[in-house]
């Protein structure tokens, strides 16, 4: 019976009236330590999970909001330069939440990896924060930023699965290896800034009739959202201060703020220990340098969350510009060399479409572009996030699907320290499957003896190949 009802529930998130509009309604509430009900559907209450250094006045989302846009852009992140902060420098440290956060992520892990994608791909259109990208250029070409992009999972990887507390254990070494890369960055960036001519030139380069065509439709989908003018110290790429603490506030806002206020839309039904990962993201934003007053993780509440996510996210992708929607677009290129369905204009149609916080979003001109490719992405994401929602065994299989295949990726590409990624079009299997039937029969000779009129040992080689043959498809 209990089956019967999610198998029709799932049907219901799919198929239904809300579904067909591509959306899924808010969720009023949901509170610590409860597992989402069918009927239940999205998004984390207005509510505090915890309340220290709440400015002065009480908790003032307006003042968090201002204090966020006006004063942290002028505040550099490197104050503190190689100094490490240990958790005896953290007075609110919470260990018992850090646990209860990092058994959250296992629980949930593909969707978080979803998220994180997400958080990726709208992330572009913050121009401060893709300043230092454009810099290094280590997301200029599909081959050096999936090297980028898969150094970024695998390192919250090793944050969500590690010991972060610890001064000695590898998870707070990893972190301390981070902010020391970011520094470097900066560093190398204020000898070398980015120059009008160069950013130019990559316009330049992006402008073709794919990207335009996107960016157009982008643009007019979002023009009856009502945000208000985003100020024009965040919307460049020439910022006061590079890198500053407003900077490394929105990333960590990025990755928390999709999962906490959308975690039904991801597949996220049982939210117990959310409070923890807040808190998680909370240690992990310090020890990079962020300040308290400027850590929205240690601020969790609806109201703040989604005004940052209208008014900064939403303004800001409005203002989007061909060298946005290049880097978004050579991200999934990169993902796709490995995740094969994987497409640009499904996975904005998909991120645009299904959350509450875009009342007025219909995505007209943007799924005019998409094609039988992007429509199949689409409805497997819809479909497979609905299911891990659903069905408790689905979420198990996929959490334990998507780690190993992170882990592979990461053994395939980044252990071997080579930039160039192969084309999964080029790569020939089928030569590879050649070869390794010849070490077969290589080795069975060797052992059984040749016998040309044999039987037996024609029958273990067709037995081998096939066995081969389902090995190297369960592979790929």
């Amino acid at each position: 019976m209990l089956e019967s009802v999610h198998f029709q529930y799932v049907i219901y998130l799919i198929l239904s009236p809300a579904g067909l509009r591509s959306k899924m309604a808010p969720v009023t509430h949901i509170k610590k330590d409860r597992i989402l009900q069918p009927g239940d559907t999205g998004s984390v209450g207005n509510r505090k999970l915890s309340r220290h250094d709440v400015p002065e006045g009480g908790d003032d989302t307006d003042l968090i909001y201002d204090r966020l846009i006006r004063e942290a852009p002028y505040i550099s992140s490197d104050e503190v330069e190689f100094q490490s902060i240990t958790s005896s420098d953290i007075p609110w440290i919470d260990f018992n939440l850090v646990k209860a956060g990092q058994a959250f992520v296992a629980r949930n892990f593909f969707s978080l990896i979803c998220a994180h994608l997400g958080a990726l791909l709208y992330g572009f259109s913050f121009k401060s924060l893709s300043t230092l990208l454009l810099r290094t250029g280590n997301s200029n070409n599909v081959e050096v930023s999936l090297i980028r992009y898969l150094s970024t999972f695998m390192h919250l990887k090793t944050w969500y699965e590690s010991n972060i507390v610890d001064g000695s254990a590898n998870g707070y070494a990893d972190i301390q290896r981070v902010k020391k890369m970011h520094l470097l960055a900066l560093r190398q960036y204020r000898k070398s800034p980015l120059e009008p001519s160069e950013l130019k030139k990559m316009e330049e380069a992006a402008l073709n009739s794919e990207t335009s065509v996107i960016l157009e439709a982008v643009r007019k989908d979002l023009e009856p959202i009502p945000t208000p003018d985003v100020p024009h110290h965040l919307i460049t790429y020439y910022p006061a201060v590079p890198m500053s603490q407003y900077d490394l506030s929105m990333t960590q806002f990025g990755i928390i703020s999709l999962v906490y206020l959308f975690p039904g839309v991801l597949g996220i039904r049982d939210c117990r220990g959310l409070d923890g990962f807040m808190h998680l993201w909370g240690i992990i934003g310090k020890f990079l340098g962020i300040h308290d007053k400027f850590n929205l993780a240690l601020y969790p509440s609806d109201r703040l969350y989604r005004k940052i996510f209208t008014n900064i996210g939403i303004g800001s992708l409005k203002e989007s510009d061909l060298t946005v929607i290049s880097l978004q677009e050579v991200l999934i290129q990169g993902v796709a060399t490995y995740a094969h369905f994987t497409t640009h204009k499904s996975l904005l149609y998909f991120g645009l479409s299904r959350n509450d916080a875009l009342v007025n979003y219909k995505g007209t001109e943007l799924r005019k572009l998409l094609t039988w490719k992007d429509y199949i992405f689409y409805w497997l994401m819809r479909i497979l996030l609905g299911s891990v929602y659903a069905f408790t065994p689905v979420r198990i299989v996929v959490n334990s699907i998507a780690r190993r295949a992170l882990a592979r990726a990461s053994r395939q590409y980044l252990s071997r320290r080579k930039l160039k990624v192969p084309d999964p079009v080029k790569f020939n299997w089928i030569l590879k499957f050649k070869k390794r039937c010849e070490e077969v029969k290589r080795h069975l000779l060797a052992r059984v003896g040749y016998n040309p009129g044999g039987h037996l040992i024609l029958g273990i080689t067709i037995a081998s190949s096939l066995v081969l043959v389902i090995s190297l498809i369960i592979q790929m």
